[in-house]
């Protein structure tokens, strides 16, 4: 959600319910730690070697999923502040575990881009920052391209030359 705060740009994107956490949570340890348990304790000394390589292939795959729902569960919500008073642009990561500030010069942002990504719903607007660590920063909360554009052009006149 872009919005403002006087002359201050504020992008915020929408943190997952604590119900989506809960339920990623629930399947991290589910999926990572409980099926691969399951089979490991099943093998015993005469286990042929295929069938232990079908563990240890069983084993890597749900671990690794449930490090992916696992890393879900505790995503951080990114903030980007954009203070042409300070001249500085400023992104705060906020998650489970802590969070990390970064500031950077509005100078060292590149202009924004707008770009429209056919969905099922229809086309969505998405506006486009990149940030100077290379990661874009995308904003998909419009209603209409023309939205999209006037956001892109207030940021752009935001930015120094």
């Amino acid at each position: 959600m872009l919005t403002t705060d006087g002359p201050t740009i504020l992008f915020r994107e929408a943190p997952p319910t604590p119900e989506l956490r809960l339920f990623a949570l629930v399947l991290a340890l589910g999926i990572g730690l409980i099926l691969p348990a399951i089979f490991v304790v099943n093998v015993t000394r005469e286990t042929p070697v295929s069938h232990l390589l079908l563990v240890g292939g069983i084993v890597v795959a749900t671990v690794s999923l449930g490090g992916f729902f696992l890393r879900l569960a505790l995503v951080g919500v990114a903030e980007l502040r954009l203070d042409p008073q300070t001249g500085l642009a400023t992104r705060v990561l906020r998650g489970p575990l802590g969070h990390r500030c970064d500031h950077f010069p509005l100078s060292a942002l590149a202009p924004p881009e707008v770009f429209v990504r056919p969905s099922e719903d229809g086309d969505v607007p998405i506006l486009r920052l990149r940030l100077p660590n290379g990661r874009p920063l995308d904003a998909a909360c419009y209603h209409s391209l023309a939205e999209a554009e006037a956001w892109r052009d207030r940021i752009r006149r935001l930015l120094p030359a």
